[in-house]
């Protein structure tokens, strides 16, 4: 699906696209943040994310109840699990209120098909039909020690059963998930929310998906495209 949101990025196949920098996709004011891909899974902010202009526009979340809720599902979204990619620009916030693991990004229901997660370090949080879970990095410990309160882009991609994670534009590790991902033809995606309780403390500045797996090349333009808005 195209969009004229921004003609740097990768277009083919997006299906969802939120940016706090795109005053098309949020105006500063209010509770919408407006879906740029041209389908119109708009989000509703929910408890009051500060939106700031820094990087060319964030918000934060709070990790007490702050979260964006698109309230479509994988159906909706025109989504399968066995082909897709989900990207997030995130900045950790310092010194959280809670140490629970921070949800960021993914389908609602526990367990959940996918959420991007972090502890110490960000890791894909996957589920199996069979319920059987996979954690997946995206960078290892080292890096994340270095660069935790540094903007990070993150990739992940779904094809067939494997499931690619990138850093920055760059791959870092695989998995094959048996039988796939469980559906999520019937969860939401959320951001920030984190199953309802292991919410994000963190800054985002956009979450975008495809129905199908970006290529290497194809995350390594999107990284590109906006790297020099978060000094990366």
């Amino acid at each position: 699906m195209g969009t004229k949101y921004n003609n740097r990025i990768v277009t083919d196949g997006l299906v969802l696209c939120l940016d706090a920098g795109d005053h098309k996709s949020y105006s500063g004011t209010g509770t919408t943040w407006t879906d740029r891909s041209g389908g119109g899974h708009n989000a509703t902010l929910h408890n009051g994310p500060t939106f700031s202009n820094v990087n060319g526009g964030v918000f934060s979340f709070d990790q007490a109840n702050d979260f964006a809720n698109t309230y479509k599902n994988g159906s909706e979204l025109n989504l399968s699990e066995d082909s897709f990619s989900l990207e997030i620009a995130i900045k950790q916030n310092e010194s959280p209120p809670t140490s629970n693991s921070q949800g960021h990004a993914g389908f609602g229901g526990f367990p959940s098909a996918l959420s991007i997660k972090n502890t110490s370090r960000y890791f894909a949080d996957l589920h199996n039909p069979s319920d059987t879970r996979t954690s997946l990095d995206f960078h290892d410990s080292s890096f994340y020690s270095a660069n935790q309160y540094n903007w990070m882009v993150l990739c992940v991609t779904v094809n067939g059963e494997t499931v690619k994670t990138y850093t920055n534009g760059d791959y870092y590790q695989s998995a094959t998930i048996s039988s796939g991902l469980q559906s999520f033809q019937s969860d939401d995606f959320t951001v920030a929310n984190g199953y309802g309780y292991y919410r994000s403390y963190s800054n985002i500045a956009y979450v975008r998906l495809y129905n199908k797996p970006l290529t290497d090349a194809e995350v390594l333009q999107n990284f590109n495209a906006q790297r020099g808005r978060f000094g990366i």
